[in-house]
């Protein structure tokens, strides 16, 4: 999967805050890895990794993982082990500044 979030202009609006589609594997994973790579002048906001089982229901008090602009430097992967999942959706907020934030996940098989 692969979104792109743009600010000021676009998906993330006034308040710098969207979320993915929802994205459904034909099977459980347990691997997974994010990238987050940034472009122009944004200055913060969050971008969490959150796993669900069936579609609708996701754990957003603890995503399998986060970056954070201005901690986080723009290419940097985060990876997530041993936490089976069905599918996954990308959640951002507080997005300020002007740019895009392009948003990568790739998974792996459970062996």
């Amino acid at each position: 999967m692969s979104i792109s979030i743009n600010k000021p202009f676009g998906d993330a609006g006034a308040a710098g805050n969207v979320t993915s589609p929802v994205t459904m594997l034909s099977r459980f994973h347990a691997k997974a890895a994010m990238q987050v790579v940034l472009s122009g002048s944004l200055s913060a906001g969050t971008i969490a990794l959150q796993g669900t089982l069936d579609g609708v229901n996701f754990d957003t008090a603890n995503p399998l993982a986060t970056f954070v602009i201005g901690t986080d430097s723009s290419g940097a992967l985060k990876f997530v082990t041993d936490k089976p999942i069905g599918g996954y959706r990308a959640v951002v907020t507080g997005l300020t500044g002007t740019g895009a934030a392009e948003v990568l996940v790739a998974v792996d098989d459970m062996s």
